[in-house]
């Protein structure tokens, strides 16, 4: 069974497996504690691993120095590198989530080292700051932020055919009750033939739609 990093409590079913019993070690002293020879074994070859990561080194770079360093098989090597980025990847499961933080340590390096130089390469540290804001997801729109445009004015246009007319007439609907009498009354006499209520012909006239005419329009 996979172990499952995303529940912060810590009932006894959780620590069935090695990997949930070396991820609640890290925040909380009394697993820590009981870990057995073998765990600690394991979580000192995990570190190994993720520290080779987040210094530059791809997994097959990383191969062959965990299995020189711990005297494990290759596919252990692979194993520990996989369950690396899943217990140290914000705290999930998804190695997808790991590898994005190994990308943000490498942007951050690049920051680091781009402000070392004399003078500092900022072209260098922009990327990387658009970089890491990417990789944070910070790049995103906030669904909840505020959006200036909505307060603008907008102008709806209103396309009638009047009765023995040729050609529509097309009507700004904030404006209508500036027209004429006469061109007003046409207005009446065309929305009419289109086959709509009275309410429905003072909503437009008005400059107004009903949610139901809006939902369909979409």
């Amino acid at each position: 069974m996979e172990p499952n990093f995303q529940d912060s409590t810590k009932p006894k079913a959780k620590l069935d497996t090695r990997m949930d019993r070396l991820y609640y070690s890290y925040i909380d002293e009394e697993v820590e504690a009981s870990l057995t020879d073998k765990d600690r074994e394991y979580r000192e070859q995990l570190e190994a691993a993720w520290s080779l990561l987040v210094q530059y080194h791809s997994f097959e770079q990383s191969v062959p120095l965990l299995r020189s360093r711990f005297d494990i098989s290759r596919a252990t090597a692979y194993r520990v590198l996989n369950d690396c980025t899943r217990l140290f990847g914000d705290v999930t499961q998804v190695s997808k989530q790991g590898l994005r933080h190994i990308l943000y340590e490498y942007s951050m390096k690049v920051f680091q080292l781009a402000a070392t130089q004399k003078p500092p390469e900022l072209g260098q540290m922009n990327r990387a700051i658009k970089n890491m804001a990417m990789l944070k997801g910070l790049d995103q729109n906030d669904a909840g932020s505020f959006d200036a445009e909505l307060l603008e004015a907008h102008t709806y246009l209103l396309q009638l055919t009047a009765k023995g007319s040729e050609k529509p007439k097309t009507l700004n609907i904030s404006a209508i009750n500036k027209l004429p009498e006469t061109e007003y009354q046409e207005v009446l006499d065309s929305v009419e033939e289109e086959g709509l209520g009275h309410q429905s012909i003072d909503d437009i006239l008005d400059g107004k739609l009903s949610s139901d005419q809006e939902e369909e329009d979409e």
